[in-house]
This record gives structure tokens, sequence and C-alpha cells, in this order.
């Protein structure tokens, strides 16, 4: 079984043997605990995957020293599933079916709040009832419902037609309802006519019952758009009153800025002499993708990094500001950031733990696959500069100090499967498989035109970022310097039989047209 998981997803550096094991050890120990194959009755992951823990707290069910108790919370849907489903989306739609299958259960934990929709609780157990031991987080930390949105929102980004369309005809457009009314039903009309949500904790633990949270704000205007999103990708039939509607709330919901110090204030209030528990507003910039010019982005990354504690649970923290650096150009603090998260890597086995070993609380969860889930996040979506974008896939490769070359191999995206090496000052693409002979995966250089790729035959070009874009093979147009050009493509269908269609681009341009005459 795991040599056939090794061939369907696999990352390989060259001239780090220590990270290399790392990142198999990150791989295995999240794979491990999830099924192999479909299931509709998958509970979830949890932060501690499938240990259990010990009983430094005998007479509390689940909390930190006892490993969680199996019980899922955002980890799943914001720091697991994302590398996760860009080799193995199989697994990705195992994760969202197990927040699909307690949908009947969060809806009437919205209701019981007053509030419309589906309102996922901060301790997901088999039930999806509360279990969480602590109050202050299953009152306030709200943003769970909205974190499991983004997830959708990921999965949709990076899935074909028909996988897309399978998850959405299959409870997921209901999904993306309810949770879309909770957060309109949440939300509350100022006098200032913005809306805001008052009353919550963000990913900082270490601040609840506070108003505006921005993480968690801006989040849940994504959950209030996917909707209408839905409807302008043609993947779903919605009312549109009800789409106006949440926009209405989407559009004027109040995102904190500092004008004068041009960065973003974690809530209402927050002061930068306090400290906080880990990466909170930092998550602006990745996953959550807001729009912000590179000199906010830098002042959120250099502030917040400031004031995070450094023994702090390792939820993602160093990771995301890994991936920020290297958004910004700074390898050199990209790496220091990325290095943090080996001090909680334990033993001959590379198993992670929620903190250091040697923090005054000792290693805290261990098997915390939340933690090889945020290192994996910082080599794909990090040095390897992946952004889903509505409709495009952004690639940025950067070296990974301490090795000549890396790979991500058998990569999955919009039916496509293909590797991304980069060796030197070169990137190569290879395609390997395509599920629909109609569509062609291109890649869009600095110039702007979609170069068509070819299944088997790598395509090399300067370590610059590009995007891949699929296609219909009738829309594509090959671009050579004013010249005919034929093009042979290869398609691979799913039962891996080989078909040769062939695309006949003719390129008419000005200059060719000028020198004809």
């Amino acid at each position: 079984m795991w040599q056939g998981l090794w061939k369907n997803g696999k990352i390989e550096t060259v001239g780090d043997t220590d990270l290399q094991q790392t990142i198999n050890a990150c791989f295995f120990h999240i794979l491990s605990s999830l099924p192999s194959k479909r299931t509709d009755s998958f509970h979830g992951l949890s932060p501690g995957g499938l240990s259990r823990g010990g009983k430094l707290l005998a007479n509390v069910s689940g909390g930190p020293h006892n490993d969680y108790a199996g019980h899922v919370f955002w980890d799943m849907d914001t720091w697991i599933m994302p590398p996760i489903m860009m080799f193995y989306p199989d697994m990705a739609r195992t994760m969202i079916g197990s927040r699909l299958r307690v949908l009947p259960a969060v809806k009437v934990r919205a209701k019981a709040s007053g509030y419309e929709g589906a309102q996922f609780p901060w301790e997901q157990a088999f039930t999806g009832y509360e279990t969480c031991p602590w109050k202050p987080a299953s009152d306030y930390q709200i943003h769970v419902t909205a974190d499991v949105g983004l997830s959708l929102r990921h999965y949709l980004a990076a899935s074909s037609t028909t996988r897309a369309a399978e998850l959405l005809d299959n409870g997921g457009t209901d999904l993306v309802l309810e949770i879309a009314r909770f957060w309109k039903s949440r939300a509350v009309k100022s006098t200032e006519g913005d809306y805001v949500i008052t009353g919550v904790m963000g990913p900082d633990e270490y601040h609840f019952n506070i108003n505006n949270s921005v993480f968690t704000n801006y989040n849940a205007k994504l959950s209030m758009e996917l909707p209408d999103l839905l409807m302008k990708k043609n993947l779903a039939s919605l009312d549109k009153i009800e789409l106006d509607g949440f926009l209405e709330v989407s559009n004027k919901i109040r995102i904190l800025y500092d004008q004068q110090h041009d960065f973003h204030p974690q809530f209402d209030g927050f002061s930068l002499k306090e400290k906080i528990k880990q990466s909170d507003v930092v998550l602006l910039g990745f996953p959550l993708q807001m729009p912000m010019s590179t000199a906010t982005r830098r002042n959120d990354l250099e502030i917040y990094e400031n004031v995070t504690d450094r023994y702090g649970p390792d939820t993602g923290t160093w990771s995301m500001h890994t991936v920020g650096w290297l958004e910004l150009g700074e390898p050199q603090r990209a790496h220091q950031n990325f290095r943090m998260m080996f001090r909680n890597i334990n033993g001959p086995f590379k198993v992670f733990s929620e903190k250091p070993a040697n923090s005054t609380e000792g290693p805290r969860c261990v098997n915390f696959i939340t933690g090889a889930g945020g290192l994996l996040q910082a080599v794909v979506f990090g040095y390897g500069g992946l952004r889903l974008i509505d409709d495009h896939l952004e690639v940025s490769m950067s070296g990974i100090p301490g090795t000549s070359a890396w790979a991500m191999n058998d990569l999955k995206y919009r039916g496509f499967t293909f590797d991304l090496r980069l060796a030197d000052t070169v990137v190569s693409v290879n395609v390997s498989e395509s599920e629909d002979a109609n569509k062609t995966l291109t890649m869009v250089l600095q110039d702007g035109y979609p170069y068509p790729l070819q299944i088997g035959r790598a395509r090399e070009t300067p370590n610059k970022a590009f995007r891949l874009r699929v296609m219909n093979m009738s829309d594509v147009r090959v671009h050579s310097g004013g010249q005919s050009v034929t093009v042979l493509m290869s398609v691979r269908t799913k039962c891996n039989e080989l078909k040769e269609t062939l695309v006949v681009g003719i390129i008419t341009m000005e200059k060719y047209w000028i020198n004809r005459s």
C-alpha cells in the first residue's frame, strides 16, 4: 500500500538527507491517520492523529495533555488538509466528508445559539456536538466555521469540474450555503453602517471575548462570498436574492487596518505590548490570501513575529512566517522561521510534538500532525510558492537551503497530474496524466501567452513566477513568433490509455503579415 501511495504523491530533495526524512515522516504520520479508502463514516483528523495520550489529567475528557482525545479542530481544515490535497485529493474529500456528515448537528447548534445556518463546534467528536472542556474556546472560537468554508474554497479551486460537481451534488452546496447563512446572521450592522462581529476568539488563544478579530472577520467575508463564486463559475444554481444578502454583509464587514502604521490590528483595542500565543493576523496573507501591499504584508510579519510566544504551540506559526518571508523575497528570514519548526521534531522517527520538548510545559500533545501539516505547507506553499487562485494555479519556486535540487512529484490540479522540479535556476514541469482528453494544462509565462504542456514531455523555463491554467483544447493557440506551428499533444485518460490529439494553431501576427507584404 505504501509503495502505491508514494507513487501518487511525493516531495523529493537532493542534498539534505535529514530534511528528506523529515518530509517523509510528515506524510507518513498524517497519511497513517487517514483511511486508505473513501468512507462516509470517517469522524475527522485530530491534532494528535490516532494517538489517545496519557493520563496527566485523568479527570478531564480531552484537553491538550490527553492529545485531544481524537477530537477534530480547525487543525484539519486549515493546517493538515491543504498540502495533502495537492497530492491526495481523495483524502482531502474524505476530510471534508467528516464535516458534511455532522451538518444536521451543527445546524441545531446554530439555531440553539440564536443564529441561522450551521455553527461548527470548536472541538468536534463523532456526534458533531461540542466536546471542548475549556469554555472560552467553545463559546468564542467560532472562526472554525469559516475555516471549514475556507477548506471548501481550496478544494473547489484545486478540483476538476467533475470532482467539484461530485462534492457539491452530495451536500457541498448545502454546506457552503449554511456556513454563509451563519455568518450573515452572526454579523451585526453598526451605527457607522458597516458590519461587526463581536464576542469572539481568534487563533491567538491568549485573548478572548474580543471584538472584530481581523482574521475571523475576513475569513467570514470569504465564506459569504463563496456562494456567489459558485454561481459565477456555473457550479450551482442559487437564489440571487439570498446571494445579494450575503454580499451586502461581506462587502461592508469591518476589516481593521491602521493607516498610520500600515498594519492590521488583531482586534479592537489590541496593544502591540501584548504577547500572542500563535500566528493570527499573519494568516491574512496566507492562507486567506487577502490583497494588501507589500509594505503592509511586511509590517504584519515584523510586528507579530516580535510579539509571538516563542514557545507557543506550533500550530502552523513558523510555517506561515516562512511562507510570508518567501513571498517578500527574504530567503534568510524564511529559513530562520523554517528551522524553528524542527525544535518540535523528536526521536529517530521524527514525530512532531505540540511544543518543543525542552519547553517549560514539556512537549504536550505527541504525534502532533498539525505541526507536520505546517511543515509541509512551508515546503509546498512556501518554497513551492503554490497559490490556488479561482481560475489558475500560481507557481513561484524557491531553493531550499541545503539542497541542490528539489521536486514536488505527482501534484494534482483540476484533473491533471504533474511534477514540478527546481534545479539551479531552472524549473521544469512534466505532465503525466489527464482526466479529460478535451482539456490541456497550459503554462502562462511572463509574456502572457498560454503554452500547452504535452504529456510526458517536460518543459523547462528560467525560475520565474508563472501560472498553470486548464484550457479547452479548442481554445488553445500556440504562439511562436508569427509562424504556423503544429503541436502534437498526448493526453492520457484515467485508465492510462494514451490518446493523441493533433492541435493545429495557426498564428497570424501583425508582424508576420507586414513581413509577407
